[in-house]
């Protein structure tokens, strides 16, 4: 959709058009005085150019008083390209926006002008919503996702070290050559994965630049950003609340990703302009419909190098833990030389010598069973030895795989998203050829209505 146009009258000439910001630029520079008349498509008349919010924030330039004049005729809204021919285009010269603005623009976009005509009748939310665009730009968002792409892309080659690493190790202290050979397949399966990312991160980019919406209000885009904003706060405090009461402090990882995921996909929907979003009050419902299911598929598309990226810096973490338990792994028996490693991994680093309840969080009951008594029986009386090497390096087996999930989930995101919005893409076509069918009906049923 074309950019606001702003026409303005002065002595007995039609001005224009002019953008919102070449609008604002001549009110600070008292060119434009807040008695002149100034019109845009969806007005119904002329107005005065002090009536526009946000236009004059400032007391204007002293200017020469302006010789009064009958206003022009008012363009109608549907007309908004009949302009006299006293209008010339070269009338007014281009005028380029100051590089930096530390106050709110007058119609820095659609959205803040849709904002603008809310009124004073706002909710406490709205200030808060408000408060928070100021600090989080349109230009925080492109540079948060790049910095997390940087961060995914370069990560997995770390991830493919641990992870054969681990397995190295592992099969060193295990005497078991079928760990590397597992290795040596995640680690190719991860340089698949990460060369897929590579490409289809770029795509995602370009798609997202190729593809609009138009929305009537920044209605469904706060509601949005709100609930991101307040769900990721209380999955973050929550999870770091039960870390602390069960002394599982690996909670906090999942903690920190929701909340760092959810925040960023907040600061996308305080910025419609980072969509390619038009707020339009001439919006009809059939395009209010497109426009919700197009921004859901973009955000996707904004959300996802942020998530690819934490995903990736969170699987690392899990296998540099992975790696410290086979190089450090706890005695069969008890697992109290490693008294901090327990609530870090959430439980996972007590070996079942010394209780298999305690050690997995409590399964049945099973940790009223004496040191693998139940184990040992149940193996036919197989020695304690080796049910202790059987046992000895499971919790590090265990953080290795629950590393190795994570890292293969995030780096198979940017494809899977990829999917994703052409599948969004194929259903939003669809819609809009069912809607358009409509519409053809309806007109057909009319001329027929009217033929007889």
């Amino acid at each position: 959709m074309a950019p606001i146009e702003w026409y303005y009258a002065q002595g007995n000439q039609q001005r224009g058009p002019v953008s919102a910001a070449e609008l604002k630029l001549l009110a600070d520079r008292g060119e434009l005085s807040p008695d002149d008349l100034v019109w845009r498509a969806g007005m119904e008349d002329w107005i005065a150019a002090r009536k526009v919010k946000g236009l004059f924030d400032s007391p204007p330039r002293s200017v020469a008083a302006p010789v009064p004049a009958p206003p022009p005729e008012p363009v109608p809204a549907s007309q908004p390209q009949a302009v006299p021919s006293t209008a010339s285009p070269d009338a007014i010269p281009a005028i380029s926006a100051p590089a930096n603005r530390l106050h709110a623009a007058f119609e820095r976009s659609p959205a803040a002008f849709e904002r603008s005509r809310e009124g004073s009748a706002r909710h406490l939310f709205d200030y808060l919503l408000e408060a928070a665009r100021t600090r989080f730009p349109p230009a925080l968002v492109d540079a948060t996702a790049r910095l997390f792409t940087l961060v995914g892309h370069y990560g997995l080659y770390a991830a493919m070290a641990l992870v054969l690493v681990f397995h190295v190790a592992l099969a060193a202290r295990s005497n078991s050559f079928q760990s590397f050979v597992v290795g040596l397949v995640l680690t190719a399966g991860l340089a698949l994965l990460q060369y897929a990312a590579s490409r289809f991160s770029g795509t995602l980019v370009r798609l997202d630049r190729s593809t609009s919406a138009q929305m009537a209000s920044t209605a469904f885009l706060d509601c949005v950003a709100l609930s991101c904003s307040v769900s990721g706060l209380l999955c973050l405090v929550g999870l770091t609340l039960l870390a602390l009461q069960f002394k599982a402090f690996s909670w906090l990882l999942p903690g920190l990703a929701v909340f760092i995921v959810c925040h960023y996909a907040a600061i996308v929907a305080m910025n419609p302009e980072t969509l390619r979003v038009t707020i339009s009050d001439e919006t009809t419902v059939s395009e209010e419909a497109i426009g919700v299911v197009t921004v859901l598929a973009k955000m996707a598309l904004r959300i996802g190098p942020v998530a690819f990226g934490v995903g990736v810096v969170w699987g690392i973490v899990k296998m540099l833990l992975a790696i410290y338990l086979v190089l450090f792994p706890a005695p069969a028996a008890s697992s109290s030389n490693l008294p901090g490693l327990d609530a870090l991994l959430g439980g996972a680093a007590t070996p079942l010598g010394g209780g298999l309840g305690g050690g997995l969080g409590g399964l049945g009951g099973l940790d009223r069973l004496g040191p693998l008594d139940g184990l040992s029986s149940g193996l036919g009386g197989a020695s304690s030895p080796l049910l202790g090497e059987l046992t000895k390096f499971l919790p590090a087996q265990v953080a290795a795989a629950s590393g190795a999930s994570i890292l293969f989930l995030s780096a198979a995101l940017p494809a899977l998203l990829y999917f994703v919005f052409l599948f969004s893409y194929v259903m939003v076509d669809l819609l809009r050829l069912f809607l358009g069918l409509a519409r053809r009906i309806e007109d057909l049923a009319e001329v027929k209505k009217e033929e007889n």
